[in-house]
């Protein structure tokens, strides 16, 4: 990684002080070093599409080791909205395998890659916002159920339910502020890399 940023510097500092460089030296450049960060973003959908496959089992088993049927509901509502996000989630790593061939990466190549990783992630925060309220009931209540074998102590104590409301108001924004956060983390420096060197190569 020190040696990508090395090379990431030099690479800058040629171009910004030769913006009238060749366009077949700027594609062998563009080819270089792209490479590492094409793989990188690729095997980041890889792995987020194996979280999803992961959740997914994890939810159905749920479903019948847990014996309240609200809860059994709320477990295959969150098992359904993870195949939903691995079904987005895959069809973009499909198109990154089918759509850019990394021994020779192309500026539209990149762009089409950073696009694909970018609806990727949009799909993912929006299914994060549309799916948290019945994540984090469903949660609460296959906690409860597990402690106590049944729901009684959420349909009949009314503190049960405002604890519920405050953990909605105050888990939300964290969990959207850390997904945001991982995301940039696994992401954001590679797909800064890619846009800093297509625009780059567009002044060449």
């Amino acid at each position: 990684m020190e040696n990508l940023d090395k090379n990431w510097q030099k690479l800058s500092e040629a171009l910004q002080s030769e913006g009238h460089l060749d366009r077949g030296e700027i594609l062998r450049d563009l080819r270089k070093e792209s490479e590492q960060p094409l793989q990188k973003l690729k095997k980041g959908v890889q792995y987020k599409l194996w979280f999803s496959l992961a959740f997914i089992v994890m939810f159905i088993a749920l479903i019948f080791f847990l014996k309240p049927m609200p809860v059994k509901i709320f477990m295959a509502i969150i098992a359904l909205s993870y195949a939903v996000v691995a079904w987005y989630i895959n069809k973009g790593l499909q198109e990154l395998k089918q759509g850019v061939d990394l021994s020779q990466p192309t500026k539209e190549a990149i762009q089409s890659t950073l696009d694909t990783v970018k609806q990727v992630l949009k799909h993912e925060m929006t299914f994060y916002v549309v799916t948290f309220p019945f994540s984090l009931t469903g949660g609460f209540l296959a906690g409860i159920s597990a402690e106590s074998g049944n729901l009684d102590t959420f349909i009949e104590n009314p503190w049960v339910w405002a604890v519920l409301a405050a953990c909605h108001l105050i888990f939300f924004p964290i969990g959207y502020w850390v997904s945001k956060k991982m995301n940039d983390r696994a992401f954001g420096r590679y797909i800064r890399q890619l846009e800093e060197l297509i625009s780059m190569t567009n002044k060449g």
